[in-house]
């Protein structure tokens, strides 16, 4: 594509906007595969260990399963305002990379013209907004992935007070069948699942990234002229020429040739042939 971009589709497009996305937009995918089969699967696995859950440890599993179901949302939400971030941050790298590139490129006019402070100043600038919204993406992260490691606790520990609560003692079967199938239910649901959305949605972004290089005006070649004899009169055309210097001596001596429209011709000779 970049090989095909026309002048104004190039003009467009830097080279640190171009690293940024083949760097970091195209990874997403990478990481949204890892995760997106738990989309289908999760809510499957999740009615499949609330049936055997109430079965073997009775209805109080369902107590700590409506929490796992209620915290989900939240953690959409969480993971789309991750993205959301994400895309914040990426428009700002792109426009520091390419402040970059150019003070690198243009090294000895920056000095020349004493830019060097002017340039410190924004590229600065645009790194401290960068790293402030990189902090705010980490912070939403960090609350999710707190979420992940607490919630399987916090449920079982809802589970065993609730059942002592209703009379139901509490056996060993009951515990390390309630725990096992916590830990199965909190990786799809509190992991899995919310980071499936979040690399999805971040997915999305990068799509919209990658789609507006895909759409640059690209650079269209010229047909190729007919070869058929006759199908075009050509631009320039001369028979039998010939041509001497003003000593006398010959330069050209009947010379034909002809140029068609859209073609190539290159003349070579020495010093003297008759090129001019």
């Amino acid at each position: 594509k970049v090989l095909r971009l026309s002048a104004r589709g190039a003009s467009g497009l830097d080279a640190g906007r171009l690293v940024n996305i083949a760097s970091n937009d195209v990874e997403r995918y990478l990481l949204a595969t890892i995760h997106m089969l738990y989309l289908p699967f999760g809510p499957v696995e999740a009615v499949v260990i609330l049936a055997v859950g109430c079965a073997v440890v009775g209805p109080v599993f369902a107590v700590g399963h409506a929490i796992f179901i209620v915290l989900v949302p939240f953690q959409f939400r969480l993971g789309r305002k991750f993205a959301e971030l994400r895309a914040r941050v990426a428009s700002v790298t792109d426009s520091r990379v390419a402040l970059l590139s150019q003070a690198v490129s243009g090294a000895r006019l920056m000095k020349m013209a004493c830019w060097e402070l002017e340039f410190e100043e924004r590229i600065e600038r645009l790194r401290k907004m960068e790293v402030e919204g990189l902090k705010e993406a980490s912070r939403y992260k960090s609350v999710n992935e707190s979420i992940h490691y607490a919630s399987s606790a916090v449920v079982a520990v809802v589970i065993f007070a609730v059942s002592v609560a209703v009379g139901d003692a509490l056996t060993s079967r009951k515990v390390y069948t309630t725990l096992s199938l916590l830990n199965i239910l909190h990786l799809s649901l509190a992991k899995h699942l919310p980071s499936a959305v979040m690399h999805l949605n971040e997915c999305r972004i990068s799509s919209k990234r990658i789609q507006q290089i895909l759409e640059l005006p690209e650079h269209v070649p010229n047909e190729p002229t007919s070869k058929i004899a006759g199908a075009e009169c050509p631009l320039i055309s001369c028979s039998s020429m010939s041509y001497e210097w003003e000593d006398g001596s010959p330069a050209l001596s009947e010379i034909s040739l002809s140029f068609e429209k859209g073609g190539l011709c290159c003349l070579t000779g020495k010093v003297g042939s008759g090129k001019t």
